[in-house]
């Protein structure tokens, strides 16, 4: 399949719509799924920070990453841009044929080259899904199937995210195209996508070092959700008003 990117936005280009400040949306229509699995980083102490359900694998906190007040909701998890990143050993969206990832972000700073703010890949092979942060605040989700191929397509989004603002990022793939959602709106959209999520070995990681050119995330995160479905636009919309 050859390389395609497509990015759209509906939103305004005024600046005051640029600027403004990630808080508080009215709820629009859309009864929102249980999620397979949530992680809210509320945790007081330690190196873990469990999955809500009870049945997930907790989140591993690893070379100093921290839970710090201040979150989305309560705590957040805390990464330095150092070595930081948190890491969970799950298979939820392994092989699905539709899904959806739902975090919250703020960075400290943007990246210098890029961050991988979400990811179960490895660089160059094994890889699953991908979320990455340029040094414009712009970004791309990409993922992998057994019928399509890493980087083949990719869903784009121009709206960049803005360094000491909380932000809710949130992908989709209803089994033909993956969406990207900033803030309840989506903005980006992928060309054709063909079969499940490619099961790979790899854990998910949040602001990991997986390349050369990816540095480690300097930022805080909260309240990752993965859901077996793709939700529907109203449905992040929703999500996005819940804070």
């Amino acid at each position: 399949m050859p390389f395609s990117i497509r990015r759209f936005s509906k939103r305004s280009p005024t600046p005051c719509r640029r600027n403004r400040v990630a808080s508080f949306r009215p709820a629009r229509r859309g009864e929102l799924p249980v999620p397979v699995s949530t992680w809210t980083f509320d945790e007081k102490t330690g190196n873990t920070s469990v999955e809500s359900s009870g049945s997930g694998s907790p989140a591993q906190l690893k070379n100093g990453a921290e839970i710090i007040p201040g979150g989305v909701a309560g705590n957040a998890l805390s990464l330095d841009g150092v070595d930081d990143y948190a890491e969970i050993d799950s298979a939820a969206l392994n092989g699905k044929e539709q899904f959806t990832i739902s975090l919250w972000v703020n960075m400290t700073r943007l990246p210098q080259l890029n961050y991988s703010l979400i990811g179960k890949e490895g660089g160059d092979t094994d890889n699953a899904f991908r979320l990455t942060i340029l040094p414009s605040g712009a970004g791309h989700f990409v993922m992998r199937t057994p019928e399509s191929n890493w980087y083949s397509t990719v869903a784009a989004f121009d709206w960049p995210l803005q360094p000491n603002r909380w932000h809710q990022v949130a992908m989709t793939y209803d089994g033909k195209n993956a969406r990207v959602y900033v803030d309840g709106e989506e903005e980006g959209m992928s060309g054709e996508i063909r079969g499940g999520l490619m099961t790979v070995a790899n854990p998910i990681r949040l602001g990991y070092q997986s390349a050369t050119n990816i540095e480690y995330a300097q930022a805080d995160m909260d309240e990752l959700r993965l859901y077996d479905r793709a939700l529907t636009g109203d449905q992040v919309a929703k999500l996005f008003s819940l804070r």
